[in-house]
């Protein structure tokens, strides 16, 4: 996985500030990807340092140099999830960031979100084609636990 695009959906909180952010970091820092970008997508408006900045607790032993290059290469945009139009904008933001980065399309989606946000995000990410692979390269979709309510939202959900 040395060649992603991490877009993190729901990334102001609890989940991506104490575990996805820090496990990106050790990614990093363990020399299992070079060429990133993280893209952070919430409903509430911020920077990117602002969205990276508490997860600073959460990771032992910082080293700067990692610190610096993690933020170097994230961002932060708005995203209502229910809105189609805000993921054909995140579509053409994907495009540009990933050429500035000199990154192939590989896509790793994480739903950090309530389970009942999947179904819309999920529908939205098809509708606006932003998780489409190609024979060239992938998009995989995380889906944070829980996974629905019960048995029954579980398989609506799968």
């Amino acid at each position: 996985m040395s060649n992603v695009t991490f877009i993190i959906i729901g990334a102001t909180g609890d989940l991506a500030k104490r575990y996805i952010f820090p496990a990106i970091y050790t990614l990093i820092k363990d020399k299992k990807v070079d060429q990133f970008a993280v893209i952070g997508l919430a409903r509430r408006p911020m920077t990117a340092q602002q969205l990276l900045a508490p997860s600073k607790e959460f990771i032992a032993n910082l080293d700067p140099q990692i610190w610096t290059k993690l933020e170097q290469s994230t961002y932060y945009n708005t995203l209502r999830f229910d809105n189609v139009k805000d993921f054909h904008t995140l579509k053409s933001t994907l495009q540009n960031i990933e050429q500035k980065h000199g990154l192939s399309g590989n896509r790793l989606f994480y739903l950090a979100t309530l389970p009942q946000h999947f179904d819309t995000i999920t529908q939205n990410l098809a509708a606006s084609g932003v998780a489409k692979q190609s024979k060239t390269n992938w998009s995989r979709l995380v889906y944070e636990k829980p996974f629905g309510d019960n048995l029954q939202s579980a398989k609506k959900i799968n």
